[in-house]
């Protein structure tokens, strides 16, 4: 197979990585949650945001002191809690659930679980919260100095449509600059 091609789709392929794909197909058959890498880290958050609720409402309703909240119509302030200008257009609450290192327990499809499972009670004020105009979401940084992937299977992804929350994913990677 080496140094031929085939077609696929109007693009050259080496025939070589086929074969490559049938023989990792032949040798490991498919797991339900597919593969996982994971040579990245990543932190998660619970983000809300809404035209006017006062975020104390969200904390009692959920139970849980934010990392850094404001509320629509107070002034602006760094997380740190120094003025800036202008006031919040609308609140915004953050619950930051830490960070996952490369190699440590805890894999991004099983915090995300666990995250869901602890907010299942909380289904209804999640709903009423985005049916009155608010956004709920895993706010999920992704950190990575190589190719990197996970799969979110269906089942979870079934979970957090279930309780309405979006993910946003934001990928940090290393990239060097090279003079060429």
């Amino acid at each position: 197979l080496r140094g031929q091609h085939v077609r696929c789709g109007g693009t050259l392929v080496s025939a070589e990585f086929f074969g490559m794909i049938e023989r990792a197909i032949d040798d490991k058959p498919a797991k339900p949650h597919a593969m996982t890498t994971t040579n990245f880290s990543h932190e998660v958050s619970l983000r809300i945001t809404h035209p006017s609720i006062d975020p104390e409402d969200i904390s009692r309703a959920l139970s849980i002191a934010p990392t850094c909240a404001g509320k629509a119509g107070s002034g602006r302030t760094t997380p740190k809690g120094h003025p800036l200008p202008g006031v919040n257009r609308e609140t915004f609450w953050l619950y930051h659930f830490g960070r996952k290192a490369k190699g440590e327990t805890g894999a991004l499809p099983e915090t995300l679980v666990a995250m869901n499972q602890s907010l299942s009670s909380k289904r209804e004020f999640l709903r009423a919260l985005r049916d009155s105009g608010g956004r709920v979401e895993y706010f999920i940084g992704w950190f990575t100095d190589f190719n990197s992937g996970e799969v979110l299977d269906w089942r979870l992804l079934q979970q957090c449509g279930d309780l309405g929350i979006d993910l946003a994913l934001d990928v940090y990677g290393h990239r060097e600059i090279s003079g060429d």
